[in-house]
């Protein structure tokens, strides 16, 4: 990697960094997992365009969708007892954290998808009884 602050290389460390969610996501134990499909649902996005961002060949317009997909990927580690979930998504535990690249504020992820919309935790709540979601 080139480390000279150039646009080739801040996009360089953020597919990297990207490529990094996608493997602590494919690593949860399955019944655990947020599939990618219902990644893009919730995100409100089809499955191939989350695939793409999460395996760094396109970067998202919306920043803020990308870091709430990302968050209901921390979300699911969190659940499912994953140790090093918060140091591959924190920017301050670990690499150069995927949300500073992006250049948000906090580089804490919003949660908010398209139109300001909060996208919903991992993982989803149970169903109740004549209930939609």
């Amino acid at each position: 990697m080139t480390d000279d602050g150039s646009v080739a290389a801040l996009e360089e460390a953020f597919s990297e960094e990207l490529r990094r969610v996608e493997e602590l996501r494919r690593r949860l134990p399955a019944p655990m997992r947020p599939s990618l499909r219902e990644l893009a649902d919730r995100a409100q996005r089809s499955h191939n365009t989350i695939d793409n961002w999460l395996s760094g060949r396109t970067f998202p317009a919306d920043v803020d969708t990308l870091a709430g997909v990302i968050a209901l990927i921390g979300q699911a580690a969190a659940h499912s007892g994953v140790r090093d979930a918060a140091t591959l998504l924190d920017p301050d535990g670990g690499g150069s954290g995927t949300a500073r690249s992006t250049g948000q504020g906090s580089g804490k992820p919003s949660g908010r998808g398209r139109a300001g919309r909060r996208l919903r935790t991992w993982p989803p709540p149970k169903p109740r009884p004549g209930v939609r979601l």
